[in-house]
């Protein structure tokens, strides 16, 4: 699961695919988007077919934005 917080403090997008790669797609409906600092976080998921990593684990993953 991936969660996108804005420059507020709370979350303004989320994806829960249950699938690998995941993505966040974000267009604040056509309005805006607020400058300022976003981060994201990718949260753990509890599946019994994959053994729990603690609580950190590595992640990689990139960014792109469309400024159009």
């Amino acid at each position: 699961m991936l969660k996108l917080i804005g420059p507020g403090g709370s979350a303004v997008a989320s994806s829960d695919t249950a699938t690998s790669p995941e993505a966040v797609d974000y267009t604040n409906n056509g309005a805006k988007i607020a400058d300022g600092t976003y981060q994201i976080v990718v949260c753990a998921f509890n599946d019994p077919t994959v053994p729990p990593s603690g609580d950190s684990f590595d992640y990689s993953g990139g960014y792109a934005v469309n400024t159009t």
